[in-house]
């Protein structure tokens, strides 16, 4: 549930640095595909954009390691005040706030609904003319503003009868052009984004669109620009509209009057439009993700023996510091590369003595672990030797089988001793 508001949240300012941008660069535009184009795509962008998540990988040495948690892979968001926010508030606001949402996305629905209910309405009490394409003309006694929904025409029986071509012309256009389904895209955005007010301001821009696309059409049916723009004029004093549809619009009229006497825009400009990648681009690195994790995985020791991953997580609490012993340095007491090094996390004092494990059979040649000495491979029949007086021992460390294998073949089945020592002189 939190993740969803976060998502919304993400999708609102999406789409408000979408306008921003489409109010810098498209202002006085007169390519409307181009334009119309870029509103639609905004919606699908600031939908899908915020569920593209770049991973950034950051390796951490061996060496830098001080605690358990450094060894265990983690990923986190590149700017998580978001989620810091959320993650803080979730025991107290998250289902107000979202109740809240859901009853937004009811009451922007309801309002759908009931508009489209007033179109049909409208369109089984007016009379139905068939025109050509399959378009309807829906002739009513009312007094409204021609508009156009799906494949039907509604006009006022006052400007039936004059006879004015140019509107249904106009109507014509925004069929054939499927602005319909523009406006009921945006509609259903707009109820999901309820409390952004940059998604009401995007849907005016798409009106404005298909005004200007409308009346290009017109136009470029021959009919007289002056004279069309008379026409508009004579329809300012009209104010009732239908919301759901695309109406001969007066509230638009500078804004239309002025896009006509506009000189053509070069199609060269729309070169433009590549200025956006770098806004995409900081879009997705603020959505990026860090993933943290060790370089090259290294053996693990707790209190001298080898240990898995998920058992020192469990056994976090009881580790102490890391100590980092480098590849380099344990070629000579392992007597082979070990790769990765070894990380070692000791909860007893480092000059403890040295320990079998418990329940080893030291009369079994067959039980007993692999010795390994100052990188020397000690056979068993030596092991005394091992355990004489005459060695000082430096540094040890028991490898369980599952780590002793890997590195030194079957012959560490039963696990393998490795030690550095010193020739005793007392």
């Amino acid at each position: 549930m939190a993740t969803f508001l976060i998502y919304q949240m993400k999708v609102a300012l999406m789409l408000a640095l979408l306008y921003l941008f489409y109010k810098v660069v498209f202002r006085q535009w007169t390519l409307h595909r181009l334009s119309r184009g870029y509103l639609l795509v905004s919606l699908l962008v600031s939908l899908l954009l915020p569920c593209c998540s770049l991973t950034f990988h950051h390796t951490i040495p061996p060496s830098e390691v001080t605690q358990v948690s450094d060894l265990v892979p983690t990923t986190m968001a590149a700017m998580p005040m978001l989620e810091e926010v959320t993650r803080e508030t979730t025991p107290f606001l998250v289902w107000p706030v979202f109740l809240l949402y859901v009853a937004g996305v009811a009451c922007m629905l309801l309002r759908l609904l009931k508009a489209s209910r007033q179109v049909m309405r409208l369109t089984r009490r007016g009379e139905c003319l068939r025109m050509a394409e399959g378009i309807e003309l829906i002739v009513v006694d009312a007094d409204i503003v021609p508009c156009s929904w799906m494949n039907h025409i509604l006009l006022s029986r006052v400007d039936y009868n004059a006879g004015r071509k140019e509107i249904l012309a106009h109507e014509q256009a925004h069929i054939a052009r499927h602005h319909s389904l523009d406006l009921l895209l945006f509609d259903l955005f707009a109820a999901m984004q309820w409390f952004n007010p940059f998604v009401r301001r995007l849907r005016k821009e798409i009106v404005t669109i298909h005004e200007y696309q409308a009346d290009e059409d017109v136009l470029r049916q021959g009919t007289d620009e002056k004279d069309y723009q008379m026409l508009i004029l004579s329809k300012v004093a009209e104010t009732e509209s239908l919301q759901l549809a695309d109406s001969f619009s007066a509230s638009l009229l500078k804004s239309r009057i002025r896009m006509m006497d506009s000189p053509r825009t070069s199609r060269r400009k729309a070169w433009r439009l590549l200025c956006i990648a770098p806004l995409l681009g900081i879009a997705l690195l603020a959505n990026a993700r860090v993933s943290y994790q060790v370089e090259e995985r290294p053996l693990l020791l707790f209190d001298r023996e080898s240990i898995s991953l998920d058992a020192l997580v469990a056994r976090q609490e009881e580790a102490g510091e890391a100590t980092f012993f480098s590849p380099a340095e344990l070629a000579r007491i392992f007597g082979i590369p070990v790769p990765g090094g070894i990380i070692s996390f000791n909860t007893t004092p480092a000059d403890s003595p040295f320990r079998l494990v418990p329940g080893l059979n030291e009369d079994d040649p067959d039980d007993f672990p692999l010795l390994i000495v100052n990188g020397v491979d000690f056979p068993y029949w030596r092991r005394q030797e091992f355990f004489s007086d005459r060695w000082v021992m430096k540094w040890f460390a028991f490898l369980h089988a599952e780590e002793a294998v890997p590195i030194y073949g079957e012959k560490a089945r039963n696990g393998a001793f490795i030690a550095n020592v010193t020739l005793s002189f007392l």
